[in-house]
């Protein structure tokens, strides 16, 4: 998706960026939705010090988080508006250090049943406009669940 520079807009685009918006860690690392399509959503962040290392690579801790919520939002697309899931695993692998201006994170549903989706989140550095591989993360989300407030 992220070769599109455009955002796509969708049905469900405004329900998936209120989320996003909604929630406190993508407030605090000023990251945003890129583009929204069914099963398919991107989400970008651009490099600031607070989210780096000293060496001036991402910190490994952010990557995995952005690319949790980017899964997060692809696999709730296609859900009732009152409906979301949760995460029961992911797992990521570091491909390379995450060097760059920006994070962006296009994720995809891979498979999405009637009590678990799987969905792939490939986060990439992008430095003076090239696009260099970082994490890659596989989610399995929960069925979908009513509002529980803590």
């Amino acid at each position: 998706m992220s070769d599109a520079a455009q955002p796509i807009k969708s049905a469900f685009e405004p329900s998936i960026r209120n989320a996003l918006e909604a929630r406190g860690l993508m407030q605090l690392s000023g990251a945003g939705l890129l583009a929204a399509a069914p099963a398919r959503v991107e989400v970008g962040l651009a490099f600031r010090p607070e989210l780096g290392r000293k060496d001036g690579f991402f910190d490994g801790g952010i990557l995995p988080t952005l690319a949790d919520d980017a899964a997060g939002s692809a696999a709730q697309g296609n859900l009732p508006p009152l409906n979301w899931r949760l995460t029961v695993a992911f797992e990521t692998d570091f491909l390379a250090p995450g060097i760059g201006e920006r994070a962006i994170a296009p994720s995809t549903v891979v498979r999405s049943g009637r009590t678990l989706s799987v969905v792939r989140a490939d986060v990439a550095g992008v430095r003076e406009g090239h696009e260099r591989p970082v994490p890659l993360l596989l989610a399995t989300r929960t069925a979908p669940f009513p509002p529980v407030r803590p």
